[in-house]
């Protein structure tokens, strides 16, 4: 390891590192002795001189990525409350991985901050970036920053089992862009989305209309006829696919009754099967809005779209919240997207005594 020391009769720290070739040298830092301020600089430079060391010497076979990460993620993520989660993160790190052994990082002691920070920018646009990997498509800011996030949950656990002392993807000063609000569909962009279904996959026209009626969120839509209680004209979804993971049950909207029963007598054990992708369900969608020319809404405006009408209708809050099943009053009213046309009916509901 790297350190410093003073020499009788110079005012300076000087540094004593191995170089590239195994062989140690002497270098004055140029820094004070006495000064506390030039003390840490001088520290500094031997503990990046320590680093480096580490990132040279040979690797071991148990610190390499491969040998450690999917086993962490699989142990930490157990259980089916975390079905989803693990999938969101071994789905980060499929990414992360492609690149770091693009890098040829094989191993935590060879990443820098910089290699980190690269990611960001790489991951948003690699053709720009040093070329695209095969089965790593682009994203936003926002997912490339996930993907850095989760990657810092994984090297903290590579400090924790002493193949690094510090986190170099620890808060690396990249802030998080504010989503643009999501909106609701109006009535003609509704026919649109169905006449184009008609040419895509069947899975996806039943998820539309069972998100659009039920308040659904995607994964939700795909779930067994066996939640359908066709008796009482309920469905109960099973928890692992609930957020929250906890199962609830709503009523069945009557226009949407044909189809259960039209996959319950083809005898289907699911509404709709979500083909497993290397990326999220949400992004096929978010590329057939943009195909039909429709670029500003993504899947989730469906239950904005339930949530909005459903005000406008004069539907109570709490029954609104109720079913679509969401627990806070704060949360439920940011998906309420009243337009000035929807309240026009205000001002003739507002009393005031006449003027003299």
């Amino acid at each position: 390891m790297a350190s410093i020391y003073t020499k009788p009769g110079s005012p300076f720290y000087y540094l004593r590192y191995k170089n590239e070739d195994g062989k140690w040298r002497d270098k004055s830092t140029r820094y004070r002795e006495g000064f506390p301020s030039e003390t840490k600089k001088a520290q500094a430079l031997a503990m990046e001189a320590s680093l480096k060391e580490l990132r040279q010497s040979p690797i071991k076979d148990s610190e390499q990525w491969d040998n450690w990460v999917l086993t962490f993620l699989r142990q930490k993520y157990a259980g089916p409350e975390h079905e989803r989660t693990l999938a969101r993160y071994e789905l980060a790190w499929r990414n992360v991985r492609a690149y770091l052994l693009w890098k040829k990082i094989d191993a935590p002691r060879r990443l820098t901050r910089a290699v980190c920070k690269e990611y960001h920018a790489w991951r948003q646009n690699p053709e720009k970036h040093g070329g695209r990997i095969e089965g790593v498509l682009r994203c936003g800011h926002n997912n490339a920053l996930q993907d850095l996030k989760i990657f810092s949950i994984i090297c903290d656990e590579a400090v924790a089992l002493e193949f690094i002392e510090i986190n170099p993807a620890h808060r690396l000063g990249i802030t998080r862009i504010k989503a643009e609000e999501k909106r609701p569909f109006t009535d003609d962009e509704i026919q649109q989305i169905r006449l184009a279904l008609k040419e895509w996959p069947d899975w996806m026209a039943i998820s539309f209309e069972l998100a659009l009626h039920q308040a659904l969120r995607l994964r939700q839509t795909s779930f067994p006829l066996s939640c359908v209680d066709w008796d009482r004209g309920t469905i109960t979804y099973p928890r692992k696919i609930v957020k929250g993971s906890k199962p609830f049950t709503h009523p069945i909207d009557d226009r949407v009754r044909p189809l259960l029963e039209k996959l319950r007598d083809a005898k289907a054990g699911i509404t709709c099967v979500i083909p497993p992708n290397n990326e999220l369900p949400s992004k096929s969608w978010w590329r057939f809005f943009r195909k039909i020319g429709i670029k500003d809404v993504c899947f989730h405006c469906t239950r904005v779209t339930w949530i909005t009408r459903a005000a406008i209708a004069g539907v109570p809050i709490s029954k609104s919240m109720r079913f679509v099943n969401h627990g806070s009053e704060e949360v439920h009213r940011i998906y309420t997207k009243l337009q000035a046309h929807d309240i026009m009916d205000v001002p003739s509901l507002v009393s005031f005594p006449d003027a003299a």
